[in-house]
């Protein structure tokens, strides 16, 4: 049986973390705000003109992986983010498995950066769909 890497809310965390620092809380990916236009976890140089950051750049979650030495991603982010752990290997050919946490924060991260936000903000984003899915369970509770 092949090891497994479980990916949590804090692990996400830091691999998005690593991305912003890579190219700061301000680097706006998808400049058109237009999420139909094209969102792709690897660079995309053959689709986009070189003042397009999305020549040169994945979009934040597809960054946040390769930083972090992950393989297998996909070309389009049509495949959501919640759904990664089913095509990337880890940095030594492991399975990955995405706790629900983390792929809610994943996805809502991605989903804000789609619509034109800065890093920073899908971050933010993302973090604060954490908060209220904490605060839906202690009102449940």
């Amino acid at each position: 049986m092949s090891e497994k890497i479980i990916i949590n809310l804090e692990k996400a965390r830091e691999l998005v973390d690593k991305a912003i620092e890579r190219h700061g809380e301000g680097f706006v990916y998808n400049e058109s705000s237009n999420p139909f236009t094209g969102c792709y976890y690897i660079p995309q140089p053959e689709r986009f003109d070189a003042d397009d950051p999305r020549s040169e750049v994945g979009c934040l979650v597809g960054t946040a992986f390769t930083l972090g030495g992950f393989t297998g991603l996909p070309e389009a982010s049509d495949i959501g983010a919640n759904e990664l752990d089913e095509w990337i290997s880890g940095p030594n050919g492991e399975r990955v498995e995405l706790d629900d946490e983390a792929e809610a924060f994943l996805q809502a991260t991605q989903e804000h950066q789609d619509g034109g936000s800065t890093w920073g903000e899908a971050r933010q984003h993302g973090n604060d769909e954490i908060a209220e899915l904490h605060e839906d369970e202690s009102d449940e509770g």
